[in-house]
């Protein structure tokens, strides 16, 4: 089995999270950085002590933002609900609908629960 490559970067303040798609980001630059080391690293013979990459005084790399809420990043939203800051958090733009129309009772909606609706 090849060398086994570990990272060491910068940590959050004591109680908060790095965003997701930061980190996402930050790693995939770190990778890049240090691609040669990483390859000799996985072509290296059975046996190979672990590669440490220290990332830590990486200040030009993309910046880490502490995540602010849970929420959908738009290009990976099949990952579900991440932890993010406040630049990839996916907004939503809130229409006017003219109110919330239901059905009187007793007439449901057609198809849902039934002959009598999921209301009736």
């Amino acid at each position: 089995m090849p060398a086994e490559v570990l990272y060491k970067g910068p940590k959050p303040l004591p109680g908060e999270r790095w965003c997701f798609a930061c980190a996402y980001t930050w790693k995939a630059a770190v990778n890049e950085r240090f691609a040669l080391t990483i390859d000799q690293a996985m072509s290296a013979p059975d046996g190979s002590p672990t590669v440490w990459i220290d990332a830590t005084g990486t200040e030009d790399l993309p910046p880490l933002a502490t995540a602010v809420g849970v929420g959908l990043f738009g290009p990976m939203t099949h990952l579900g609900v991440l932890e993010l800051c406040w630049s990839h958090l996916t907004a939503i733009r809130l229409q006017s609908t003219g109110g919330l129309h239901l059905p009187a009772p007793g007439q449901g909606v057609p198809g849902m629960n039934g002959m009598g609706g999921l209301l009736g």
